[in-house]
């Protein structure tokens, strides 16, 4: 039998204090990582993409639109309902890896159709993001069992996709982990028979 999945969604995300090792916009790697994410995500066809560039020798700077910096430090990038795609004809890693202090990453209800481990091979995500919101695409696929290794990750939004399979015991690794929304895939339950967490809920569909 196939389940939903879901979860108590507590409201409210705070950034974490500033880290030593934060790197300014303007640093090259930082940079390099912002231009592949608009190549790959097919950029010029954004609904807006106001401050970005195609050009490498353009820098992109905190004030193009869907991202937010404390003081030059890029903290946020939130593009939702922006009309993103995945270009399936690169094989680049954006390498978001990089951006080392990036906390929140949203990109919900766009168009990105890929299976999910995919997209996380693509964009090589930073350890320290506590919010992921990939909710409302196209991603098919299992949830990858990487995504254990996000340990300061608080808020996993993956619902109103096609992924399908276990949920994977690597999420028991998230131990900071707050709000976790899967519902509206066709995930058919948790993997082990160790229960997960007392904040999930799994309802017959």
């Amino acid at each position: 039998m196939l389940y939903k999945l879901y979860s108590i969604v507590l409201m409210g995300v705070l950034l974490a204090p500033a880290t030593s090792w934060a790197e300014d916009i303007d640093d090259p790697n930082v940079q390099t990582a912002l231009h592949n994410f608009f190549s790959v995500f097919n950029g010029l066809t954004w609904t807006n993409n106001n401050g970005w560039s195609a050009d490498a020798n353009t820098d992109i700077p905190c004030t193009a639109y869907g991202l937010y910096c404390e003081g030059s430090v890029l903290r946020k990038i939130t593009l939702n309902n922006n009309n993103l795609s995945i270009n399936e004809d690169t094989s680049n890693n954006i390498g978001l890896a990089e951006l080392k202090s990036l906390e929140i990453l949203t990109l919900n209800q766009n168009q990105i159709n890929v299976e999910i481990s995919t997209l996380f091979d693509v964009l090589n995500l930073p350890s320290a993001l506590t919010v992921i919101d990939l909710g409302r695409n196209s991603l098919t696929g299992g949830i990858p069992t990487r995504i254990g290794s996000l340990l300061n990750l608080e808020y996993l939004y993956l619902a109103q996709n096609q992924l399908e399979g276990l949920v994977p015991a690597e999420l028991k690794l998230l131990t900071n982990l707050r709000d976790l929304v899967l519902s509206g895939n066709n995930l058919s339950g948790l993997e082990g028979d160790e229960p997960f967490s007392p904040f999930l809920k799994i309802l017959p569909k």
